[in-house]
């Protein structure tokens, strides 16, 4: 089983897109908001300067960073894994 984990924020509407596809292709995932959770915001904060990234949402499959920004390939990707 793979582990799936985004991290959104309010207002984002790649975050709110790539939500939606996951439940569409049926894929469990855990979501933490970065508006609201403040250890997520500073995990994710260390991230971003880690990998010098910065476009939301972060996807990370099996605690590994698969991807930032809405990626409708990597969606399905996950699917066929």
């Amino acid at each position: 089983m793979t582990d799936v984990t985004l991290y959104s924020k309010d207002g984002c509407v790649k975050c709110k897109n790539t939500a939606r596809q996951l439940k569409k292709y049926g894929i469990d995932f855990t979501e933490y908001n970065i508006s609201v959770d403040e250890d997520a915001k500073t995990f994710l904060l260390g991230e971003s300067e880690r990998l010098n990234v910065n476009t939301m949402p972060f996807v990370y499959v099996d605690g590994v960073f698969g991807w930032n920004d809405f990626r409708i390939d990597k969606i399905k990707g996950l699917v066929s894994a």
